[in-house]
């Protein structure tokens, strides 16, 4: 903080100084009068004048300093809570006595770990203590390890060669992919029968280009249910759950590819497009199963990286001097 201080004042001095000095250079050189004599002569003043600027730079600067000096709202022992500490945890309550009832709850909270850990320190044995110790830092070092580990594999992953991975894992192993409940990729919209843009939206929702998208878009908050997302898979369970004019004993009046469904009651229109479906016990598309397949293929190379890495990191340290054994 003090280094800051003076930093601030030694850039605010330079730059009020240069600031003084052009003004006078330019003032004299307006009267025509011999510049070097007269700032040789004015020099002891400047300086005088310098001192002035500087002390009351340094008045100002603390003034803001003492202003901006952070709250103390709590000690715990030795250690102080400032009101820094918890101004991000309060700042998304609803009303001021939520605010105040979870910020004392947050100081209480950690009061009680504190107070814990201190009583703990006192109370267990030595030896308790330092198998607690350890197990903290073998712990700090395997979190390190393996959050480094995972940065490393992120790094070394080739997209396009993860694609063809999972394009072949999917191939290979179609038989464990078989549905075991119906998809269906569809698109769906629901909104007040006498809304004055229905014919507008009839006819985009159809229709359903770019431009309609956007249109659709634009007015989505005058629908009261919609799936406009037609690229993903969805289950039955929620296709019914959605649609509430879709239920098990008619699914099959509704379900055909490609189809269009207009159904209103005396309140609302619901507009229906049945892009494709798959049936129970159907290969599952690639898309819907592609981030499973994904994983299984990460963790493997997790597995098979992780050995790698642990083998090199070893064999490098011994090559550049940095690990030895002695016997």
């Amino acid at each position: 903080m003090q280094f800051t201080i003076k930093k601030l004042i030694y850039k605010k001095y330079k730059h009020i100084k240069l600031l003084f000095n052009n003004m006078l250079l330019d003032l004299l050189r307006y009267r025509n009068k011999n510049v070097n004599n007269i700032v040789n002569k004015c020099f002891f003043k400047i300086n005088r004048l310098s001192k002035f600027i500087l002390m009351f730079i340094i008045f100002f600067v603390f003034e803001f300093c003492n202003k901006n000096k952070d709250e103390v709202v709590a000690r715990i022992e030795d250690k102080y809570i400032y009101k820094s500490d918890i101004k991000l945890k309060s700042d998304s309550f609803e009303t001021e006595r939520d605010s105040i009832l979870e910020v004392r709850n947050f100081i209480d909270n950690l009061a009680r770990k504190n107070l814990l850990y201190q009583k703990a320190l006192v109370n267990l044995s030595e030896y308790k203590v330092d198998e607690l110790e350890n197990l903290i830092n073998n712990y700090r070092y395997d979190l390190y390890g393996t959050v480094y580990k995972e940065t490393l594999l992120n790094k070394m992953i080739d997209t396009l060669t993860l694609e063809k991975k999972i394009n072949s894992f999917y191939e290979e192993n179609n038989e464990i992919f078989r549905l075991n409940e119906s998809l269906f990729k569809i698109r769906f919209i629901q909104f007040p029968i006498d809304n004055v843009d229905k014919n507008d939206i009839i006819k985009s929702f159809i229709r359903f280009n770019k431009i309609d998208k956007f249109f659709l878009d634009s007015l989505s908050y005058q629908f009261t249910n919609k799936i406009l997302k037609d690229s993903i898979w969805i289950t039955k369970k929620r296709l019914i759950n959605n649609i509430s004019f879709i239920k098990n004993d008619n699914l099959k009046k509704y379900v055909k590819k490609m189809h269009y469904f207009e159904f209103e009651d005396s309140l609302e229109l619901s507009l229906l497009y049945v892009i494709d479906f798959k049936k129970n016990g159907e290969l599952a598309p690639l898309p819907h199963v592609f981030s499973s397949i994904k994983n299984i293929i990460l963790n493997k190379n997790k597995i098979e990286f992780s050995k790698k890495i642990d083998k090199e990191i070893i064999q490098d340290a011994i090559k550049s001097n940095k690990f030895e054994i002695f016997n």
